[in-house]
């Protein structure tokens, strides 16, 4: 079992995340998922883990750039062979522009897909150079690709990268916004997971506050934990959870 370095969190998960395992964060748009990604994969940094960091939001530079505005040292973690980032939005750019004239209403831009192989092999590289340090694959997040390839390939895909975990006993957390899929997509990705944390929020998206909401573990394989809902308060890059229900 790993602890995330979040002691309200951790107390919730009785220690942390079991390894090895793959772990759904989801919750509806805007709601601090990447935050509390973000939060566990710098932890983790912290404690000579590996993370494997598929950007798939936004570019690879951007989410350098949200670690960094936390305090990460990007660069040195790049240069120990601690931290990789795999850029899939760079790629799904790439694909768009190379099919954009080709491009027929009614057809998906990157129907001809975003070479997941090419991905998994990516991943691979960075995992054997690292084979004995514990590792943690964080995909931010997984529900563009199930808007802009066929939905079979992104299962394939996912349950390499599940094998994967189990074959170098690491952690996978996978965010997912929620809402977004069709319902039977949305209830076979959550069967998918190990565990599933949930994150709602109570601010509105366009809110100029903090965001809030509340915490949810819904399962974590066999492993016990604390039920209920725990306030949250997404602030200055972290998400801070309060044990006491409304209290921070």
């Amino acid at each position: 079992m790993d602890p995330t370095g979040i002691e309200e969190l951790d107390k919730i998960l009785r220690g942390g995340i079991p390894r090895p395992s793959t772990i759904g964060l989801v919750g509806p748009l805007g709601s601090g998922k990447s935050t509390l990604g973000r939060q566990i994969a710098t932890n983790m940094l912290k404690k000579d883990c590996a993370v494997t960091y598929y950007s798939i939001d936004q570019s690879g530079d951007e989410m350098r750039q949200n670690l960094e505005a936390i305090g990460v040292d990007t660069k040195s973690y790049e240069g120990q062979n601690s931290l990789c980032f795999i850029d899939v939005f760079r790629r799904g750019v790439e694909r768009m522009k190379n099919s954009y004239t080709k491009f027929e209403p009614g057809s998906s831009v990157l129907s001809s897909g975003l070479q997941f192989a090419d991905l998994i092999e990516m991943g691979r590289d960075f995992t054997l150079k690292n084979i004995k340090k514990r590792h943690l694959v964080l995909m931010d997040s997984i529900t563009p690709l199930f808007l802009t390839s066929d939905s079979k390939e992104v299962f394939h895909f996912c349950q390499v990268l599940k094998y994967a975990t189990r074959f170098v006993n690491a952690i996978g957390i996978a965010i997912h916004h929620t809402g977004v899929l069709e319902e039977k997509t949305e209830n076979a990705l959550f069967g998918f997971a190990d565990g599933v944390i949930e994150m709602k929020k109570k601010s509105d998206v366009m809110s100029t506050g903090p965001i809030v909401g509340g915490l949810k573990v819904l399962r974590m394989g066999n492993q016990q934990f604390l039920p209920g809902t725990y306030y949250y308060e997404v602030k200055e890059g972290t998400v801070q959870i309060s044990l006491v229900p409304g209290i921070l």
